[in-house]
């Protein structure tokens, strides 16, 4: 994420880097992902309070999801001004029955990772990860997106192998998010250093023109 934090610094502000907690341990469980955040965002929003400045909300992929999720179920103590939502997996592009076979498994069976060395978590992830988030998706659908439509910058390549672009289109329409804005990128792999159109976090696994054009459109988007 580090590029990404150099274009928020470059243009005047701050940034907190959220780390999720190693998952494969004895007691690893994905809701320790809820109280990263959480501790985070109380952190940043210290920050926040003592210079007196707009609060912003930058994740990717399944960040971006717990983000989504928060934001709703703890509503009361979670605001942002304004937030950009890249591969959100709140629009996981499983087929229906494939996200209930999940829900069969047990949940410590180990399930290969296929992200590139360098960005992934783990080279294997236990199957509660992979429960959690559909349980964080389903959740947020199922509230209607309630408490969601704030500004919103959603960055996404139309072939993503995860996440379905239809479905983020669908879901803006259904439930009446007036106030998000997608960013679709070029979807060829020419030029990026990975084969896979999900990783979309720096100039490396977007391109240089993709990247040229998420970093300005960031960049304008936070402006105050």
């Amino acid at each position: 994420m580090l590029q990404l934090i150099k274009v928020l610094n470059d243009n005047g502000s701050d940034a907190c880097l959220v780390s999720f907690s190693g998952i494969n341990h004895p007691e690893g469980d994905p809701a320790i992902w809820e109280e990263d955040l959480i501790e985070g965002y109380l952190m940043a929003r210290s920050i926040i309070e003592e210079h007196g400045v707009p609060f912003y909300f930058l994740g990717y992929s399944l960040g971006a999801l717990l983000g989504q999720y928060l934001l709703f179920f703890k509503q009361n103590q979670i605001k942002f001004n304004k937030q950009v939502l890249l591969a959100p997996a709140t629009a996981i592009g499983l087929p229906r029955f494939v996200k209930s076979s999940i829900s069969l498994l047990n949940d410590n069976l180990q399930i290969r990772s296929y992200t590139p060395k360098g960005y992934s978590i783990d080279d294997w992830l236990p199957a509660k990860i992979y429960k959690k988030m559909i349980y964080w998706e389903r959740s947020i659908i199922n509230a209607g997106f309630a408490h969601l439509n704030i500004p919103t910058l959603v960055i996404i390549d139309p072939k993503d192998e995860l996440i379905s672009y239809p479905k983020i289109r669908r879901q803006i329409r259904k439930y009446g998010l007036s106030n998000y804005q997608c960013i679709v990128l070029e979807s060829s792999l020419s030029g990026r250093s990975t084969r896979y159109h999900h990783l979309i976090i720096d100039g490396a696994t977007m391109g240089k023109k993709n990247w040229t054009e998420v970093a300005s459109r960031i960049a304008a988007f936070f402006d105050p």
